[in-house]
């Protein structure tokens, strides 16, 4: 997926990654690094256990993501492990690439049932301040389809800017949320208060179903949408329970959209 989608992955084609100096080095593309190229000999002072779900990382010229694969199972975050891989990606991140935390992941699996049962599964720890949930250990985690689907969102998730370019190419610019408010949203639409989905970020999408569930009881009346592709159309609804509307975009216009801007 990592080569279809256009990022270096050979090994011998990517920068050599190292600590404890600070040495910027050049991403002109994505490059996708396996586990094991991370935590090799040139490491032995980490503790490997760390990298049990860790499959490597992406670094790209807007930052790095954490790599995990749950292929079609529901993933079993350990909560320290996840922690502690979390700051040696961001060792790495601030010491090769970007001088910023690794706060994003992405989550392959191979459909969006796996997407479904991963934040169901959050949701029986009801604390949602507990640190080993996975929306607790990384701000953003973007699910990726096995599929042709997932190889696009990859190409987007790794622009420039690519968040300020989907929310452009979807919103008006008199639409878009500006400052901060009591709850996460992009935009308000004839008094609707919408989210998009397009990141296919499941951490978001958690915060943002509390805060409706919270805001439909104590605010009745007030409406919510959600933007979306139409492979996350179907597990979308069942998990927003209804209290939400829907806007469908297929990925290829979106695509179009922002190659266009």
């Amino acid at each position: 997926m990592a080569m279809m989608a256009g990022f270096e992955c050979r090994p011998y084609e990517l920068p050599k990654l190292q600590r404890g100096v600070i040495a910027r080095k050049t991403f002109p593309r994505p490059s996708f690094y396996i586990a094991r190229d991370i935590k090799g000999s040139e490491f032995d002072d980490i503790d490997k256990t760390m990298f049990t779900r860790v499959v490597g990382a992406v670094f790209y010229p807007g930052g790095c993501y954490a790599v995990y694969n749950t292929r079609n199972a529901v993933m079993k975050w350990s909560g320290t492990g996840e922690i502690k891989a979390q700051i040696f990606l961001s060792s790495l991140n601030r010491c090769n690439a970007n001088p910023h935390d690794v706060n994003s992941a992405l989550l392959l699996g191979n459909s969006p049932t796996v997407a479904l049962q991963t934040i169901l599964e959050s949701d029986k720890t009801k604390n949602l301040r507990n640190s080993s949930r996975f929306d607790k250990i990384y701000q953003q985690v973007h699910f990726i389809p096995l599929n042709s689907d997932g190889i696009q969102l990859l190409q987007i998730l790794t622009l420039l800017d690519w968040n300020e370019k989907i929310l452009g190419a979807v919103f008006e610019s008199d639409e878009r949320r500006t400052g901060y408010g009591s709850f996460e949203y992009d935009a308000r639409i004839n008094g609707r208060y919408v989210l998009s989905h397009l990141d296919s970020d499941l951490a978001r999408l958690i915060r943002f179903r509390e805060c409706v569930r919270y805001e439909t009881e104590t605010r009745p009346g007030t409406k919510f949408g959600v933007v979306c592709f139409p492979w996350q159309e179907d597990f979308l609804r069942i998990y927003m329970e209804g209290l939400v509307g829907f806007r469908v975009i297929k990925p290829e216009d979106l695509w179009n959209a922002i190659s266009s801007m």
